[in-house]
């Protein structure tokens, strides 16, 4: 697809293909982005191509073949390093339940982890008796580093928390977090639900052993769908914690089976292909439409430019650190509960956003195709919610 030069024309261009922003302003994506016309549409063909020739056809197979190419590719991993799943939670528990665990092991966690990673850590400290331990994190990497240290032991196995924080949108030091604790023997798992199509992976040379990621945010695909990354060394640590069709190369009817080569064999049953669908063709958008390059700088300045605007506004903290943030922008508003002040914000002005669970913050999500006018806007919105309220 041609597009134009100039940026603001691109991003029109572009933004024409999302109905959703027409009547929004569109910051929460870092909950679900928009869907593009073309992705509903490949969903729907796919529904009424299943409709028309029948479901369980082989084709079914193609299909998922192309999805884990495509996210292996948008992800610059192999093929064979990439699992499909249907969220970011569910790699995380493909992960957290499949690895071998004694009672008195410890993970290592911090304080603003998303309930899809506290939960399934929950479990582990149920079944297993597994010690969890919080980490405090702090803004600077050599303090995330130290932070995570100070909680290291001779029973800790694993670091587990966001490469992107869903509270505070910090971003973590992805490679010397893994240097670190591969320096003392533990394995490393990501949640990078906000991180995947908001700012660039090199996941190979990170050195993390396990990374999922979800379709629906900043990839701007269909719920129920996702990927986890397997580092093709840590592949032996982890036992299938489900078993199905997918996950199988051969069997026998006295359920012997020989595991697919790579991180397939940690796939289930049967996957929902209209959404996978979907998901192969915002892959696709991202790599061939958007251009992830421009994409990641654009996210980058508007995030910027919002945190500055915001910041500001006197009775207003900004709690994203300023020199290691993606899309994510959190705020604290003195006099104003987060609650109440995302209402405001979408009942006067159509401005998305959300508040985080356990905090008083609130959080904006800048996205490629947002427009400079509209982080205006959403600042001028929020000083004028917190001067009403003086």
């Amino acid at each position: 697809m041609s597009l134009p030069m100039d940026d603001a024309a691109r991003v029109a261009e572009l933004r024409s293909q999302y109905p959703a922003l027409s009547h929004h302003i569109y910051l929460n994506t870092g909950t679900s982005g928009p869907l593009a016309r073309d992705t509903a549409e490949a969903i729907a063909a796919e529904t009424m191509r299943e409709a028309v020739a029948g479901r369980m056809t082989l084709e079914r197979f193609g299909v998922l073949g192309r999805a884990r190419s495509s996210i292996a590719a948008a992800l610059e991993v192999s093929r064979d390093e990439v699992a499909l799943t249907t969220s970011t939670g569910d790699g995380l528990n493909i992960v957290l339940l499949g690895l071998p665990w004694q009672a008195g092991d410890e993970v290592i966690t911090t304080t603003t982890e998303h309930s899809s990673l506290l939960l399934p850590l929950g479990v582990l400290r149920q079944r297993y008796g597994v010690v969890v331990r919080f980490a405090d994190l702090p803004a600077d990497d050599a303090g995330v580093i130290a932070a995570l240290e100070a909680r290291i032991n001779t029973r800790t196995r694993l670091l587990a928390l966001s490469h992107v924080s869903y509270a505070t949108g910090a971003v973590a030091p992805l490679r010397a977090v893994a240097k670190m604790a591969h320096g003392r023997g533990i394995a490393v798992l990501m949640d990078g639900a906000q991180a995947f199509c908001s700012i660039p992976l090199d996941l190979t040379a990170s050195g993390v052993d396990f990374y999922a990621v979800t379709g629906q945010k900043w990839l701007c695909g269909p719920e129920g769908t996702g990927a986890l990354y397997v580092r093709r060394a840590a592949l032996d640590r982890l036992t299938p914690t489900v078993a199905g069709l997918f996950m199988a190369k051969d069997s026998t009817p006295e359920g012997y089976f020989l595991p697919h080569h790579g991180a397939r064999r940690l796939e289930g049953g049967t996957r929902y292909l209209p959404a996978v669908a979907g998901q192969i063709n915002a892959l696709e958008r991202w790599r061939d439409v958007i251009g992830p390059d421009w994409a990641y700088a654009r996210i980058q300045r508007l995030a910027a430019r919002l945190m500055a605007g915001l910041g500001g506004i006197p009775r207003v903290e900004v709690i994203t650190p300023p020199h290691a943030h993606a899309g994510l922008v959190s705020i604290r508003a003195d006099g104003l509960s987060p609650e109440s002040l995302a209402s405001q914000l979408d009942r006067d002005h159509a401005i998305w956003c959300r508040s985080i669970p356990w905090t008083p913050w609130l959080r904006f999500s800048t996205g490629w195709y947002n427009t400079e006018e509209e982080v205006d806007r959403t600042v001028a919105a929020v000083e004028d919610a917190v001067r009403r309220t003086g």
